[in-house]
């Protein structure tokens, strides 16, 4: 009489909560005849004692051994949360304007903003505006439930200095009778 193989034991190296992108990898000890699962579904490839799981769902692992297949493991669950997308940044006036000046950015994400100026994050810029008042490419992120999404297009400031106040020099006296000049 054949022995059923006992159910094997899957252990997770990390977190199994973690946002798109990043994946776990899982470990059976299982050592021969090794078949993964999805939710039940056979995973095609899955039969190494290893699984990389990038995608939310339910995990076992089951074992054949001459002919007879264990029962499934406990399921791991794997839970992977979705990244924001990138905020859209209207400008509320024009980017190009003279020193003194400031222009307010707006975020469409409603919250999670984080606001960065030349790619260097501003300390304290996380409401869904910004005032720029200096040149460079300002960008914001989004961060939803731990996950922090692409960057928005940058939107470019350009500072114009102001002009020099002109000096004017005089020759001689500049308190003179009506008809006199000064050069």
């Amino acid at each position: 009489m054949k022995m059923m193989p006992e159910a094997p034991v899957v252990l997770a190296n990390g977190t199994t909560t973690f946002c798109d992108g990043s994946k776990v990898k899982l470990t059976s000890d299982a050592v021969t005849g090794i078949q993964w699962y999805k939710d039940g579904v056979i995973i095609d490839g899955g039969t190494g004692n290893e699984w990389i799981a990038a995608k939310s769902g339910n995990y076992t692992v089951t074992s054949t051994l001459d002919g007879c297949t264990s029962v499934a493991s406990a399921a791991i669950a794997v839970t992977v949360k979705m990244m924001p997308t990138a905020p859209v940044v209207v400008a509320s006036g024009t980017t190009t304007f003279c020193d003194g000046n400031n222009v307010r950015l707006n975020s469409d994400a409603v919250s999670g903003n984080q606001w960065y100026k030349d790619g260097a994050k501003i300390d304290g810029a996380t409401s869904n505006e910004w005032t720029a008042s200096k040149s460079g490419n300002y960008t914001v992120t989004s961060t939803i439930d731990g996950c922090t999404g692409a960057a928005s297009t940058a939107t470019v400031i350009l500072v114009k200095q102001n002009p020099a106040i002109p000096v004017i020099s005089t020759e001689g006296a500049t308190v003179f009778c009506e008809g006199g000049q000064v050069k």
